[in-house]
């Protein structure tokens, strides 16, 4: 492999390992936001318990299905399309539960 070509395979190998942290993050960061909003919906009674564990359940499949697609080293489109849509799916769902007009309660009670 000539010197050139060596260098330009280490700059797109450096261009892609950047762009794939930089999604990474971009997924982390969302994860964070979603459990931030779990946590505002529980401080301020949007959520009661019975939303809530459903809720972080959801969470913890998005999560799981992240990890899958990272074990490889490598997230290709099509995983990355569909960890987009499961977490649009589970933001819609905490939206719909913080907003649905029960309240959270000491009791447990679900109010359903």
């Amino acid at each position: 492999m000539s010197q050139t070509s060596l260098t330009a395979f280490i700059a797109m190998m450096v261009f892609v390992s950047t762009i794939a942290s930089g999604q990474e993050r971009r997924d982390q960061r969302r994860q964070d936001r979603q459990r931030q909003r779990l946590d505002q919906g529980t401080a301020n009674s949007q959520l009661n318990e019975a939303e809530r564990r459903r809720l972080e359940r959801g969470q913890q499949r998005v999560e799981r299905a992240q990890t899958r697609a990272e074990q490889d080293g490598v997230v290709d489109a099509n995983e990355a399309q569909r960890l987009e849509q499961l977490q649009d799916r589970q933001s819609e769902r905490i939206h719909r539960q913080r907003h649905d007009g029960q309240t959270g309660s000491s009791s447990g009670q679900t109010g359903q």
